[in-house]
């Protein structure tokens, strides 16, 4: 079953034309939550021309304190300064050439899997056209889902290494690791991927071993025949116990199709969390690990993907990232198992009758899964865009708002400073309070101390930490007091504005909660309003 060059390269011009098609937006703005705030990141550090977060080499891959990954505003500001264009449309090119980077790549881990067209193809489409690729690359910052396009390529590299350990895979790989974490945090569970590498050598290893010190059994005839069956059942009793003897299934005890503590509703909750990432064709996944373990003639990348599959069953309880790590190993089992139907298909009409109809029914099926996420996943307004241009030209210091997105929105665009930093999530430190220079960075770094190893864990976000800036309370204290009784120690945020959702009017919220606000109150009473239109206002504070 195979193809003729020119039929592959037009299969995959057609692929690539499908995902930009698909990808084309529907919204006058850029969508996303988090997204404005790594826009904001790169708003900074194309008008000062230098990252003003950056205290240590460690803050380039948010490893240190008031610090993110920084590899989306440097790859964003280089695409706006190259295009001309401006940020908001830089982020929308970035997210096209990514989905055409995960077409590309993906092609290339299949290749390398089965030297077979058809397979490569397969395997570009179901990753690129998975609903957490169309809707994290729907006009939104590329941040953790760089991890998810770049991770087949990581793979690659240490396919091939193994095969062919030169210098320049080994380099590729290592660019390719430094280039995933500085776009995520995420990029720690690589290490995972190494424990499968490094302990796929050794089973492999001790396979040959036995196989010299027992020919007799380990070559017998009805030993090989039987050790893919044996492969399956390990399989599935290791992944069973991790699943039923740990604590994974009780994240999954709330979700939107059924809540509740019974094994059932658990998986069915799993179930929907992972097919919300990978696609309604996740059940071919199980063929597909199958169809690998059956595989004949292995090397080290098979039982590699195998392992790969069991390290990263305990990490599902990170039910918030699940889809950005499992995507590219279900993608390639996926991939697996629509390859064995089709080559038990015997008729080339039938094949290809049956490829079509699975590719398109993932085209339609994902786009339909990425319309409900997105609907979650509000635009900016145009509103809002319009009082940020207004922001821009003729407000001075810093606008403190009532809920957090409103205001990395405004700033995004503006590049005024904003309270609370953080944007929807209100953090209590964040890169902005260095690039709003809130705090004086010589006095930081003598407070900056190390975390105790003991004290790490997978959620921890730094191996460093800052335990004397708190500005989610400063805003918390701020918005609880009136104009004309702002305690002076808040002086060091310069604030001038309050910008006002008017879904909020005299309230102001965080982590989903609503308070009363006597700043707004105040505001409305004695200050002046400096801007007004359909979704906010906005009241000049004085200073």
């Amino acid at each position: 079953m195979r193809l003729s060059r020119r039929t592959t390269y037009s299969l995959l011009s057609a692929l690539v034309f499908a995902n930009l098609l698909l990808r084309y937006p529907a919204v006058d703005h850029e969508m996303g939550v988090d997204s404005f705030v790594w826009h904001g990141m790169a708003t900074s550090l194309q008008l000062n021309g230098h990252a003003l977060w950056i205290l240590s080499p460690l803050s380039y891959l948010g490893l240190y304190p008031l610090s993110h990954p920084s590899g989306s505003p440097f790859l964003t500001v280089a695409a706006s300064e190259l295009s001309g264009q401006t940020i908001e449309a830089s982020i929308l090119l970035l997210d096209a050439a990514v989905a055409v980077l995960a077409v590309f790549v993906a092609f290339l881990l299949g290749w390398e899997f089965m030297r077979n067209e058809v397979f490569a193809l397969l395997l570009a489409a179901v990753l690129s056209l998975t609903p957490e690729l169309l809707t994290a690359l729907a006009w939104q910052m590329p941040t953790r889902i760089m991890f998810t396009a770049l991770l087949p390529l990581f793979l690659w590299g240490l396919i091939r290494l193994s095969r062919e350990p030169f210098r320049r895979h080994a380099l590729l790989t290592a660019a390719t690791f430094l280039l995933m974490m500085s776009f995520h945090r995420l990029t720690v569970l690589v290490a995972l991927v190494a424990i499968a590498y490094v302990g796929t050598g050794i089973l492999l290893t001790v396979l040959r071993m036995l196989r010299a010190a027992r020919p007799s059994l380990f070559l017998r005839r009805s030993f090989v025949s039987r050790s893919p069956y044996l492969a399956v059942f390990v399989l599935a009793l290791i992944a069973a116990s991790t699943l039923f003897l740990t604590d994974v299934l009780e994240q999954y005890s709330v979700g939107a199709v059924a809540s509740g503590d019974s094994l059932e509703i658990q998986l069915l909750n799993l179930g929907v969390s992972l097919a919300r990432g990978s696609g309604p064709l996740l059940p071919l996944s199980l063929l597909g690990v199958v169809a690998v373990a059956f595989q004949r003639n292995k090397t080290i990348k098979e039982p590699f993907v195998l392992v790969c599959y069991l390290v990263f069953v305990p990490m599902l309880f990170l039910r918030q990232y699940t889809s950005y790590y499992t995507v590219p190993f279900t993608a390639l089992f996926i991939a697996f198992g629509l390859f064995a139907i089709l080559r038990r298909s015997l008729r080339p009409r039938l094949r290809f009758a049956v490829a079509g109809a699975a590719v398109g029914f993932l085209v339609a099926s994902s786009a339909a899964i990425a319309g409900y996420d997105l609907r979650l996943t509000p635009a900016m307004p145009h509103e809002t865009y319009c009082a940020a241009l207004y922001v821009r030209d003729l407000a001075s210091g810093t606008v403190i708002t009532n809920e957090g997105l409103i205001g990395s929105r405004l700033h995004a665009i503006s590049g005024v400073p904003y309270l609370p930093v953080g944007g929807a999530t209100t953090a209590f430190q964040s890169p902005e309070l260095l690039m709003f220079r809130f705090l004086n960075v010589t006095l930081i770094r003598g407070e900056i101390v190390q975390v105790p190893p003991q004290q790490l864990t997978v959620d921890s976000d730094s191996l460093f930490v800052l335990p004397t800036v708190q500005a989610e309370a400063d805003w918390d204290a701020m918005m609880r007091s009136t104009v004309d009784a702002m305690p002076a120690r808040y002086s060091i945020y310069s604030v001038r504005y309050l910008f006002e959702s008017k879904v909020l009017t005299g309230r102001y919220t965080a982590y989903g909660n609503v308070y009363p606000s006597a700043l707004s109150a105040s505001a409305h009473a004695t200050r002046y309003l400096a801007y007004d239109d359909e979704a906010g206002r906005m009241f000049f504070l004085g200073g």
